[in-house]
């Protein structure tokens, strides 16, 4: 019994030195924050290309009555182009960067792509916009 006693002692002797340690160790801080001048940096240093500007999107449509995809310009809601299609297709995906269009025709066994005219490459530390005038075709995978 008297070998608990100083077991609980000890523990709670240790338990005080640790809550004065975490106590006394906090505080007498003090934080001081200075400001300094921003750092001025000159953007001149990129060749004279063009970056491209800005892009609303593009929109790529399926028109089933007429049996054609059309891709218009999110900017000036302008058709640029219509394409004329085979077949509906069963299932349309945008690839991975989003500048083609994948049209899925199950049944012809066929798959068909589109270019959508707008994607982005990286440049230095930003990414340029490449705009390209769409025409009337596409290609396909059979």
């Amino acid at each position: 019994m008297k070998q608990q006693n100083t077991i609980f002692k000890l523990q709670a002797l240790v338990m005080a030195m640790s809550a004065v340690l975490a106590l006394t160790a906090c505080g007498g801080g003090d934080t001081r924050i200075v400001e300094r001048e921003p750092i001025v940096t000159d953007d001149d240093d990129h060749d004279d290309h063009n970056h491209g500007g800005e892009a609303g999107g593009r929109l790529f449509v399926l028109n089933s009555g007429e049996l054609q995809a059309e891709v218009f310009d999110l900017d000036d809601n302008d058709l640029i182009t219509s394409i004329a299609l085979d077949a509906i297709p069963s299932s349309v995906y945008a690839s991975g960067t989003y500048r083609y269009a994948a049209l899925i025709e199950r049944n012809a066994n066929k798959v068909s792509f589109v270019d959508g005219g707008l994607w982005q490459e990286p440049h230095d530390d930003h990414f340029d916009l490449p705009v390209v005038h769409l025409g009337n075709d596409h290609f396909q995978v059979v």
